[in-house]
């Protein structure tokens, strides 16, 4: 038909925003509101996580998500947990303490015996521990505590 779709469409796109306003999707925007709060460069915060300084950039404009291993020195950094676990069911409780403690579901898993998706179900509350299971996962807990 030999008409240009939308060629009455102008279209201005700025890729420099000055103002960050951080927002909780991503664990890198914390790091990054963090960060310029304090006027930390990245390979600082890099070396107080324990990562590479393309680690925290690649975080930041959220084109990875951290590793498990990695959350214990990021809450470290930033002082709190950036991931929301607002319940306090016992998945909740369980999420909360392999997050803090940098496990992957097959590693708490092999902590307690079990494999991988027992923890992932117990985190979604799609499944509860039998008596003797929950009675050893309080102790873990409790523990942190």
């Amino acid at each position: 038909m030999g008409i240009a779709a939308l060629a009455f469409w102008k279209v201005n796109v700025s890729l420099k925003n000055p103002l960050f306003i951080p927002t909780t999707d991503h664990i890198g925007d914390h790091i990054k509101a963090k960060r310029r709060k304090h006027n930390f460069l990245q390979e600082e915060v890099a070396i107080q996580i324990g990562v590479s300084t393309d680690t925290i950039t690649n975080w930041e404009n959220k084109r990875r998500y951290p590793k498990v291993m990695h959350m214990p020195g990021i809450i470290a950094f930033l002082g709190y947990d950036p991931i929301e676990i607002i319940g306090e069911t016992l998945g909740d409780r369980i999420r909360r303490y392999r997050l803090e403690n940098g496990l992957s579901h097959k590693s708490l898993g092999n902590i307690l015996g079990v494999n991988a998706s027992t923890v992932r179900a117990w985190e979604k509350n799609t499944s509860i521990p039998r008596s003797e299971m929950a009675l050893a996962i309080s102790r873990l807990l409790e523990a942190r505590k």
